[in-house]
């Protein structure tokens, strides 16, 4: 039967070389000898039948060919390492879960300890929004932004995301915090890369008639976006997860008591089928389903509760 794929010790020697400024690196990264790691290049590119890489003045770079195939077979080889390192490991009771740094810290994180007593297994957190390292097998599940299709990904919807206006209690400029959809005009209103258009969807369903509001200011991260309106320079749509230790500690508060729908939601998406049939993976998106439902209840009690105060 003829062979229609490398050898593994060549896609290994490529994959070095693509991510090092030369031969002599990639080789000493393997502990092979200058001519054993080229040999094993040559018999690649034999075996491929095209040039990968451009030799000049001891450098390497990749041809257009070699950068074509190098975004082909990086993916699997590192699959293949991670499926390696996970039969090579002892069993554990444990989930690896994928998560924004805002989302992480602010909320999941606080509740690792009541989850790990209650379940025996502990979580592998990972920061990212990232979702090619489900498919390299870095993380199980994600809990990421929607709605979307994450590439043909499982998933599930974990959090429908409603919003309300807030603001600290006395902004920078001096100015009161606005008390209608109409006296949002002028004030800076402040938005987060992800999700995306926070306030253009929460204006629409909360029935403004045309774009309201001045100039804004975009921040990374939702954790950024809430210091800088607890520190008086902008409002800002609190949703749940993340806007609630700020609104229990007071430092924001809703503007006027008006709740709607961002189009937003929070999704679990799995590595795959296989994966999320997995024990430790089917407790936790359990466990995280709870979690949520409480959390969106909580987060208009916190609203109610700013509100009166």
């Amino acid at each position: 039967m003829r062979r229609t794929a490398p050898p593994l010790q060549g896609i290994e020697a490529f994959v070095v070389a693509a991510g090092a400024p030369s031969f002599r690196v990639a080789a000493d990264r393997l502990a092979l000898s200058p001519s054993a790691f080229t040999r094993r290049i040559q018999s690649l590119e034999g075996f491929v039948g095209a040039r990968l890489f451009d030799r000049a003045a001891g450098t390497s770079s990749l041809t257009e060919a070699g950068q074509a195939y190098r975004e082909e077979v990086e993916p699997a080889i590192e699959a293949i390492r991670a499926a390696t390192a996970r039969l090579r490991s002892p069993p554990t009771r444990s989930v690896r879960v994928m998560a924004s740094q805002s989302f992480a810290i602010s909320w999941l994180l606080p509740r690792s300890p009541e989850y790990q007593a209650q379940s025996g297994q502990a979580i592998d957190l990972v920061l990212s929004r990232d979702l090619s390292l489900l498919r390299l097998g870095r993380a199980d599940v994600a809990v990421a932004n929607g709605p979307a299709d994450f590439g043909g990904l499982s998933y599930e919807r974990l959090l429908e995301l409603d919003g309300a206006p807030v603001s600290a209690p006395a902004l920078a400029d001096g100015r009161g915090p606005p008390r209608t959809l109409e006296e949002l005009r002028g004030h800076t209103l402040l938005s987060v890369q992800t999700p995306q258009d926070l306030w253009p969807s929460w204006l629409a369903r909360a029935g403004a008639a045309e774009p309201v509001g001045g100039p804004g200011m975009v921040f990374e991260t939702l954790t950024l976006m809430y210091e800088a309106a607890a520190n008086g320079l902008g409002i800002a749509v609190a949703v749940p997860t993340v806007a609630d230790r700020y609104l229990e500690a007071g430092r924001l508060r809703p503007c006027f008591p008006l709740q709607a729908a961002t189009g937003a939601d929070y999704n679990l998406v799995y590595a795959s089928e296989a994966v999320r049939r997995r024990p430790p993976v089917r407790a936790f998106a359990t466990w995280m389903k709870r979690q949520a439902e409480g959390s969106g209840a909580r987060f208009g009690q916190l609203l109610q509760q700013a509100g009166a105060a």
